[in-house]
């Protein structure tokens, strides 16, 4: 004689079945999301603190060339005058092909072993190039030549400082609390004006930099400029 199987004993109903496995789904789903929205945060923190790190380091290297700008002294020629130019202007979006940002003449460098400044008197540039294969993307370089204030046929080393720039802008105060001037030139105003400062008393310098996904990350610094020798004509 066969046994009766009680009723609830012979396990789950077709119902009882859909219901567990929606909830698995839910929770599958939820457990995804979650993981999914980690990922995003992940690469959204890595992809900032990249851009941090690029300002930082962009900055460190501006910064240290600016408060260790040299001058010339009384009788320089023309010609001498020239390589310790100090020039500047921004960058917000159009360019050619190349241009130069900012020109001076310091005492620093980039020997990192040999600490700030190195003494090793050079010109430098910062100079902003279209990238030769994409030509939405814009590369800032450091170039340097030593030996400025020394007449003779020196070459040009370029360090690239970031391989995507969005905007580089420059401006110039006359005094801490003037209006910022968009473009400055020492040797321009000493022929206009002999007695007017070669160089400000402030640079101020926005930084765009390309942040997590279409985000664009702005930082800024403002540096004080060393007092520096005017020329007794």
């Amino acid at each position: 004689m066969r046994r009766g199987v009680r009723r609830g004993q012979a396990g789950f109903t077709l119902l009882e079945l859909m219901v567990a496995l929606a909830v698995l789904a839910l929770v599958v789903t939820g457990f995804l999301g979650a993981f999914r929205e980690l990922l995003a945060s992940t690469a959204e923190y890595e992809s900032e603190s990249a851009s941090r790190q690029a300002a930082r380091q962009i900055f460190g290297v501006m910064v240290n060339d600016l408060r260790s700008a040299t001058d010339y002294k009384s009788g320089t020629t023309s010609a001498l005058k020239d390589m310790y130019r100090f020039a500047g202007h921004g960058y917000t979006g159009e360019l050619q092909d190349e241009d130069i940002v900012l020109e001076l003449s310091t005492a620093a460098g980039l020997d990192w072993d040999a600490g700030f400044p190195s003494h090793g008197l050079q010109q430098v540039r910062y100079v902003l190039r279209r990238d030769s294969g994409d030509r939405d993307v814009v590369r800032l370089f450091r170039a340097s030549r030593p030996h400025a204030g020394v007449v003779g046929e020196w070459g040009w080393n370029a360090i690239e400082l970031f391989d995507d720039v969005r905007f580089l802008e420059i401006t110039f105060l006359e005094m801490a609390d003037s209006d910022p001037l968009e473009r400055w030139d020492s040797v321009k105003r000493q022929e206009a004006d002999p007695k007017a400062s070669r160089y400000p008393a402030l640079v101020r310098i926005r930084l765009g930099l390309p942040g997590f996904g279409d985000v664009e990350r702005v930082f800024e610094t403002d540096v004080r400029m060393p007092r520096v020798q005017k020329e007794q004509e």
